[in-house]
């Protein structure tokens, strides 16, 4: 909120608590923190577990995960595959457009966590690679217009 009472869209924490859809989180959703089973089954560790808003881990990933060539291609895909999975689970997502709007304003959170991270919980050449995979999102997505 800013002073005036009002909801400011570049506050990442008060566009957080007026998510609709919560769910339980990784807190830290990325490729580093990935492994593989032996049966090809995905699983993550590192997790700091919370709860937040479904965007917060989703847009993350997909953001770090894809690289700049292939996001564009892919994540409206990823994203209206996530959203069926909530529906799948009997959880009632947003509308596509409600989701891809909360996807384009957690771009912002991706960038800032990977300009100001340490080497020692990354190398600087990840932290290299997915700051300029987040840059590319939010330059493709106009975040400095869509966060004044």
């Amino acid at each position: 909120m800013t002073s005036t009472g009002r909801w400011a869209p570049w506050n990442l924490g008060a566009f957080h608590r007026r998510s609709k859809v919560r769910s339980l989180l990784h807190g830290d959703a990325h490729p580093g923190n990935m492994y593989i089973e032996q049966d090809g089954a995905p699983g993550f560790f590192d997790a700091q577990v919370i709860q937040g808003p479904w965007h917060y881990d989703v847009t993350k990933y997909i953001v770090c995960s894809l690289d700049t060539a292939d996001r564009p291609r892919w994540e409206h895909a990823l994203l209206a595959h996530y959203l069926k999975r909530l529906r799948h689970y009997r959880i009632e997502p947003p509308s596509f457009e409600e989701a891809l709007d909360a996807y384009r304003r957690e771009i912002t959170y991706s960038l800032c966590a990977f300009v100001i991270n340490e080497t020692a919980f990354q190398p600087e050449a990840i932290n290299t690679v997915y700051t300029a995979r987040a840059s590319a999102a939010a330059l493709d997505h106009g975040l400095k217009a869509l966060m004044r």
